[in-house]
C-alpha cells in the first residue's frame, strides 16, 4: 500500500503541558491520556474530540510534578487547550494543569517550553 502524498498527510501541533497533583501519588501515561480524552469528550463532544485527535507523545512524572507533550491536529489547538485546561482530576486525584505553549515540532516544544530536550 502506498503512502499518502505530503500535501494529504495530516498536520500536527504539539502542546507543552505541566501538571501538579494535590496528593502524593504516581500517575502513568495511560491515566493522563485517559484524563485528556474524558475532558475533551465532555467539553467538545464525540466529534469534536475526535477532530482534535489528542495523543500524549512524551510523558514524565516525578514527585507530584509531571510534564507531557500532547499532539493535536492543526487548527484545533484552541479547542485542545481548552479541553486540557478543564482537567480537574487525574485518576480521582485533584490536579492543577498548566499549558506552557504550542509548537510545530516535538523538539522545539521541549526546548522552548519544557527547558531543554531532556524529556
Amino acid at each position: 500500500m502506498k503512502h499518502l502524498p505530503k500535501h494529504l498527510q495530516p498536520r500536527y501541533r504539539y502542546l507543552a503541558v505541566e501538571f501538579t497533583l494535590a496528593h502524593e501519588r504516581s500517575v502513568t501515561r495511560e491515566e493522563f491520556q485517559k484524563a485528556c480524552w474524558v475532558s475533551a469528550r465532555q467539553l467538545l463532544g464525540d466529534t469534536g474530540s475526535a477532530n482534535c485527535g489528542l495523543q500524549v507523545v512524551k510523558f514524565t512524572f516525578n514527585n507530584e510534578h509531571g510534564k507531557a507533550i500532547v499532539r493535536v491536529r492543526r487548527n484545533t489547538e484552541s479547542k485542545a487547550r481548552a479541553a486540557i485546561a478543564c482537567i480537574a482530576k487525574i485518576s480521582d486525584t485533584p490536579a492543577f494543569i498548566f499549558i506552557r505553549g504550542t509548537s510545530g515540532t516535538v523538539r522545539s516544544c521541549e526546548e522552548k517550553y519544557l527547558h531543554g530536550p531532556s524529556l
